[in-house]
């Protein structure tokens, strides 16, 4: 048996990686920029109007295959769209992700003894624009805790769960931690769904955390922070109303929240596969906390991690969109979705990982698109239902598709 010769071999290992073959071999690079395209193109004409309205519905998408060896060390093969370089979007719910993370973390490293997710957390009000949270209806007993307040963020996407969570971290700790783990786009500055100026969303809560006998175990007091939001002046749409008044001009988006799509896709790596990324990008929690987090962000609200929760007030399709993947899998246990979706200002963004026990498949996906065609801001006129939602599932449907297409070696 003739054995290769030296030039074909490197050239055939050259083609396999470049091409994004599947051999086993590739490891991680540059995202490839051209392939997700190549692949809308082909499912014409069901992203005929995507492709066409990519720059004004501001398109970006971030996927990652995910390739094993025998040994199971993991290696990540990305594609990007319109996500190669950083395009404002707002990205609503979506920055409850890092936070409920980081307060995990953050629970670790205060080191107290009895200080957990379940301790029981008050908040109260040091200035007039500031609000009070001695219990939680939602929660056993009626004890709000972290843990509690994580279910909300992730079950239901309650913005007073995130505020809670966002006060007791405060934005010095939130954005210098995503910094330092590498997620250099983050700028989360301000609260949600409450109407506080740049100072006030700086000025903190004092926070009480008691034992099950009401003792103290860790007090903080109303604190200062000291971030300013550096993101540069966005402006985007032609109009936008205020206090009921149409104001016709775009509206500035440069001291709202911010993070990078790619950001927010390199924070999923880091929770579903920490050992693949340098030690640099690993977040610092306790195995069980994260077991907590996971189980947290592929759970359903009729699961009654959240009582008293109605399924109509935003059904599960809609937390759950990529779940269209695979078709009508709302619900099979071997389905998960471990996602975080968010829509505000006609932006609708979601990051998911996504795993089919059945098949084997899995994936890393997030997206985002603009839904505002008529370009007025708060008005509430914004077409999720018809651009947002549809382009998200037929999305989902795609990549997976393509993973099933795949020759895994």
């Amino acid at each position: 048996m003739k054995s290769l010769s030296f030039f074909p071999l490197i050239c055939l290992l050259a083609l396999n990686l470049s091409t994004g073959c599947s051999t086993g071999r590739r490891v991680s690079g540059q995202p490839q920029s051209g392939q997700l395209q190549a692949w809308m193109e082909a499912a014409s004409p069901v992203f005929d109007t995507v492709l066409a309205h990519r720059a004004d519905w501001r398109v970006q998408i971030c996927y990652s295959r995910i390739h094993r060896n025998r040994k199971g060390k993991i290696w990540f093969e990305d594609f990007r769209f319109g996500a190669d370089t950083f395009q404002y979007f707002y990205p609503a719910s979506t920055v409850k992700l890092p936070v409920a993370l980081l307060a995990l973390q953050r629970l670790r490293e205060l080191n107290q003894p009895l200080l957990n997710r379940q301790t029981m957390m008050i908040t109260e009000a040091a200035t007039a624009s500031q609000s009070i949270a001695y219990n939680d209806p939602t929660s056993a007993g009626g004890i709000p805790s972290v843990a509690q307040y994580i279910r909300k963020v992730f079950l239901v996407s309650d913005n007073d769960a995130f505020n809670r969570l966002y006060e007791f971290l405060g934005p010095d700790y939130i954005n210098n931690s995503l910094r330092a783990h590498g997620l250099r786009s983050a700028s989360i500055v301000h609260r949600l769904s409450v109407a506080m100026n740049a100072q006030e969303n700086r000025q903190l809560n004092p926070i009480r955390f008691l034992d099950s006998n009401a003792y103290p175990i860790l007090e903080l007091p109303a604190r200062n922070d000291q971030w300013v939001s550096d993101a540069p002046v966005v402006k985007i749409g032609n109009g936008f109303y205020q206090n009921g008044r149409l104001i016709n001009e775009p509206f500035d988006f440069s001291q709202k929240n911010s993070i990078a799509l790619a950001d927010l896709h390199q924070l999923m790596k880091s929770i579903f596969f920490p050992a693949a990324l340098p030690a640099s990008q690993r977040f610092n929690l306790l195995p069980e906390d994260l077991a907590f987090l996971k189980a947290c962000m592929s759970a359903y609200p009729y699961e009654g991690m959240v009582p008293g929760y109605a399924g109509n007030e935003k059904p599960d399709s809609v937390v759950k969109v990529f779940a269209a993947a695979a078709g009508n899998v709302l619900h099979a246990p071997e389905f998960k979705v471990y996602d975080k979706v968010g829509g505000a200002y006609g932006f609708l963004t979601n990051t998911a990982y996504v795993k089919d026990e059945k098949t084997g498949i899995e994936f890393l996906l997030s997206a985002t698109v603009y839904c505002n065609s008529d370009g007025i801001l708060n008005d509430d006129r914004y077409e999720y239902e018809q651009t947002g939602y549809p382009f998200m599932r037929a999305l989902s449907r795609l990549i997976y598709e393509q993973e099933k297409k795949r020759n895994k070696q």
